[in-house]
């Protein structure tokens, strides 16, 4: 199983995992999904990182981390424009 929330995952390695080409994953996606897999990805990390921040036990910066993100500033831009709120609102 792949941490797909935990580190910097491309296309490329998820595409390898399941043995397939990048560009055939990302046209499924979009054929199915509406949106491309990266984006797909980032919606999941997001995810995860709210569902750390509400718990109440991380911080922000900790959040961002342990979802793969390694700019902290990058992270609380996407989960702004994701979301709406800045991270440190959800922060139970």
């Amino acid at each position: 199983m792949i941490d797909y929330y935990k580190r910097e995952l491309g296309v490329e390695d998820l595409a390898a995992f399941i043995g397939v080409t990048p560009q055939y994953l990302n046209r499924l996606f979009r054929r199915n999904g509406g949106s491309g897999i990266r984006r797909q990805l980032i919606a999941i990390r997001l995810e995860k990182a709210r569902e750390l921040l509400e718990s109440g036990n991380y911080l922000v910066s900790d959040a961002a981390r342990l979802t793969g993100w390694s700019c902290p500033f990058y992270f609380c831009n996407s989960f702004k424009r994701h979301y709406g709120v800045p991270p440190v609102s959800v922060r139970g």
